[in-house]
């Protein structure tokens, strides 16, 4: 150990121990003989033993797990020895002022960190800060956390299952699915291990999304949400009790998503509309006669029956249009016929590329191209 405190000037009160004269006296010596007889730490320790996560650089402490801070295992390393140097040092008067390594050594599946570390206060109220150092030994072992753990050996905590009404999904959806998944874990994983998926499971139903964090499966049904018009159902089943004698439940959410797609046709009702656009909370259609454009809330398409998919529209191209009556060319065989469209909005036909429908009546209705 060593005292950071400097030499005051002569003069002054004599100090029995050095012989100096100085300014202070503090319980009859001087501010440096002081320092030397009232280490800031009584007991310092020689050894301090911790653990880092040999999957995702999480440490502990005590009997707490921290994510680091940096994605760089050196980084995450030191931040381990750092904290692990201010648990065993830090009080309510001495704090650490700053550690140095001396030297790290890799051995048997764990770091050895030999360090210097310089702490900063004072041993009683009144008494002016000074400083010691001390050199101390962090040996770091390599193992699991709990996070990793739970996603190795997929304990599922909790399931995000993703259907559509009345059909499969659509290869967009399934992608978005993913997409949102990939995003929630970017989001998540700096402060949340078990973010990442225990298994993604794409079935002819939908997708499966089983978590062993819930606090993951919540975001992503949340964001899933605010992509699609869907309906949410949640189940709860009661697992028993952990070792600290809570309540262990795992969640199950059922996200439905509504069956129209853009470019669909569909009946809601009485009423015939052509899908425009999906999103999170309506959906934007064109009624079928007169193309009026409004808007469906996602409670009344719990009753929505697709009656023409977009697969079954047939694409053309609008060559020219008197009156009510538009003539489209066929684009799978260049024929070429009149159908009377009264007030269909061109300006939401592109590149005059049109879908033209056949309604169970027989009838044709002419429509925007969706895609």
């Amino acid at each position: 150990m060593s005292s950071g405190l400097g030499r005051r000037r002569r003069g002054g009160k004599f100090c029995p121990v050095c012989g100096r004269r100085v300014d202070t006296l503090i319980d009859g010596l001087c501010p440096e003989c002081y320092a030397a007889s009232h280490p800031l730490i009584s007991e310092p320790p020689s050894r301090i033993e911790g653990m880092i996560c040999r999957n995702c650089g999480a440490y502990r402490v005590g009997k707490v797990w921290k994510n680091p801070k940096s994605s760089i295992p050196e980084d995450a390393l030191l931040e381990a020895v750092e904290s692990l140097v201010k648990r065993s040092f830090e009080s309510k008067r001495v704090r650490v002022e700053s550690f140095e390594v001396e030297r790290l050594r890799q051995k048997k599946g764990a770091f050895h960190v030999y360090t210097i570390v310089k702490v900063r206060g004072a041993p009683y109220p009144g008494v002016p800060e000074y400083s010691d150092t001390y050199r101390v030994l962090v040996d770091i072992g390599l193992g699991i956390c709990p996070a990793c753990r739970d996603v190795t050996i997929g304990k599922e905590k909790a399931i995000v299952q993703v259907r559509a009404r009345g059909r499969e999904l659509s290869l967009t959806e399934k992608n978005a699915v993913k997409e949102a998944i990939n995003e929630v874990v970017a989001a998540l994983y700096a402060k949340d291990r078990a973010a990442v998926p225990v298994e993604v499971e794409e079935t002819e139903r939908g997708i499966d999304v089983k978590f062993a964090s819930k606090k993951a499966a919540k975001a992503l049904v949340d964001r899933l949400r605010r992509m699609f018009p869907a309906e949410l159902l949640s189940t709860h089943k009661d697992m028993g009790v952990d070792p600290s004698g809570r309540k262990k439940t795992k969640v199950t959410y059922r996200l439905l998503i509504q069956p129209c797609r853009p470019g669909d046709i569909v009946e809601v009702g009485s009423s015939l509309y052509y899908v425009e656009s999906v999103k999170e909370s309506f959906v934007k259609v064109l009624a079928i006669p007169g193309y009026k454009e409004t808007k469906l809330s996602v409670k009344r398409l719990h009753r929505v029956k697709v009656v023409v998919p977009r697969e079954m529209l047939k694409p053309a191209l609008v060559i020219s249009r008197r009156g009510n009556t538009l003539q489209v060319m066929y684009m799978t065989d260049y024929t070429t016929e009149e159908i009377e469209a009264p007030r269909l909005p061109l300006n939401k036909v592109r590149d005059n590329k049109v879908g033209v429908a056949v309604l169970s009546d027989g009838k044709k209705v002419v429509v925007p191209w969706w895609a």
